[in-house]
């Protein structure tokens, strides 16, 4: 019988998963009923960075970042309003090389994402996933 692999950011999260779905079994920090197993991880699986071409600077960015951080600061922005916030100070200061950085940055995890979920869609989760999480 094929189970569904659930992967969880962190073994709390995957806690709350198996509530909210119920009827889990939970053996040391896997569960699993009798169509899913719900493991975690803690930290980062892996991580990608910009490529090259479009990478600034941590000289160029950093002070660039600390001075919009100040300005939201000042200008009591905060809450949902500071993220979008953030992203246009440094859009303008960066003349637009913020966001083709951050473009090439998101096309890299798509690109990553799919080789992740075509290698995945090919393995026999019986045999070898079930066996990598026991």
């Amino acid at each position: 019988m094929e189970k569904s692999l659930i992967i969880a950011e962190k073994p709390s999260v995957a806690s709350d998963i198996a509530k909210a779905l119920g009827g889990f079994k939970k053996t040391n920090d896997v569960f699993e009923n009798d169509d899913m197993v719900i493991v975690s991880a803690v930290g980062h699986l892996l991580t990608l960075s910009v490529p090259e071409k479009y990478e600034i600077s941590i000289k160029l960015i950093e002070p660039l970042i600390n001075k919009s951080i100040a300005k939201a600061k000042k200008n009591n922005v905060n809450g949902k309003a500071l993220t979008p916030f953030l992203l246009s100070e440094i859009l303008r200061e960066t003349k637009g090389k913020s966001l083709e950085a951050n473009k090439a940055l998101l096309f890299n995890n798509i690109d990553l994402a799919s080789k992740i979920a075509k290698t995945l869609a090919n393995i026999n989760r019986n045999s070898e996933v079930l066996s990598l999480i026991r």
